[in-house]
């Protein structure tokens, strides 16, 4: 297949383009705002007009829709940048696939529930937002369901994963141990987490199997942020760096509303025989190890 991959610098698109690789039929391009790199090129999902020529050049069997506006606080201050981005361009892809009838592979979140229910939600409960980003997530789902008729929106949790690439919560506090910090972790913020390496073949037997609809693809098990940091602590065997746990009003900026609990319940994985991924300890310490080895040796196979 060629496969088109918005958002080609990201963390989980380190991953998708990985496992996609593993078939030597398939031709991959990136595309990105933030510069190029291998197989990689400028593209802005907000211009329509470039995006139009880009998918006409390349000509792909499929799109992994990964761009998107994740940073919570930037959504809240710059409400029309997350809708420029998170909504219209994600129309943008959405329109141009449906006139060249190319499935559409769709990342979404957890952020769309408000997270009232412990035991997390299943993939047809009703969504609603508490914030900016859950909001213009949604929207984007909604049109991708609407215009595209092949498509598959995959709803993932707390995303670790890209080695350097990883700038959300495990991939800070990775670093911030390895240099030597005190850590404070929340302890009433509750979800799951979802690794990209595991995200990345669940969506690959996906589309393989030409799955189409809306799946939760999350390591099982309901984690704090308090654990998490636990967890790197005892895979790195660190020494002399303490833990503190903390609440979401003291380390969290007021200007986002969070859920409470972000937690999805995966049950269409099980209904069509995909493996859902592994517990959550068991995955991140695999992560931790591989963050570990890449900063030993930037040039390893696992870093590039």
């Amino acid at each position: 297949m060629k496969i088109l991959v918005t958002g080609a610098n990201g963390m989980l698109a380190e991953d998708v383009i990985k496992v996609s690789q593993m078939d030597h039929n398939n031709t991959i391009l990136g595309i990105d705002i933030n510069g190029v790199g291998k197989d990689t090129e400028c593209g802005d999902i907000r211009d329509f007009v470039s995006l139009n020529i880009i998918v006409k050049r390349f000509k792909p069997d499929i799109v992994y829709h990964l761009a998107a506006e994740t940073d919570l606080e930037m959504c809240e201050r710059d409400p029309a940048h997350a809708e420029e981005t998170n909504i219209v361009g994600t129309e943008h892809m959405a329109t141009i696939c449906k006139t060249n009838n190319i499935p559409l592979v769709h990342i979404s979140t957890a952020s769309i529930f408000d997270g009232e229910k412990e035991e997390g939600c299943a993939e047809d409960e009703k969504p609603n937002p508490l914030n900016v980003y859950g909001r213009t997530k949604l929207e984007a789902e909604r049109i991708v369901r609407k215009i595209v008729p092949l498509n598959i929106v995959v709803r993932l949790a707390w995303s670790f994963g890209g080695l350097q690439r990883d700038k959300k919560y495990v991939g800070k506090m990775i670093n911030a141990i390895i240099a030597g910090k005190d850590i404070y972790a929340v302890t009433d913020k509750s979800g799951n987490l979802s690794y990209t390496a595991e995200s990345a073949r669940v969506i690959s037997h996906l589309v393989r199997g030409r799955r189409w609809g809306v799946f939760h693809v999350v390591n099982s098990g309901v984690v704090t942020r308090f654990q998490i940091a636990a967890k790197i602590l005892e895979v790195i065997e660190t020494k002399g760096i303490s833990l503190s746990p903390t609440t979401s009003d003291e380390r969290f900026s007021e200007l986002v509303r969070r859920p409470r609990y972000e937690c999805l319940i995966d049950t269409k994985l099980k209904q069509i025989g995909i493996d859902s991924p592994p517990r959550w300890e068991v995955s991140l310490a695999d992560y931790v190890k591989k963050y570990q080895a890449s900063i030993k040796n930037p040039k390893s196979p696992e870093n590039r």
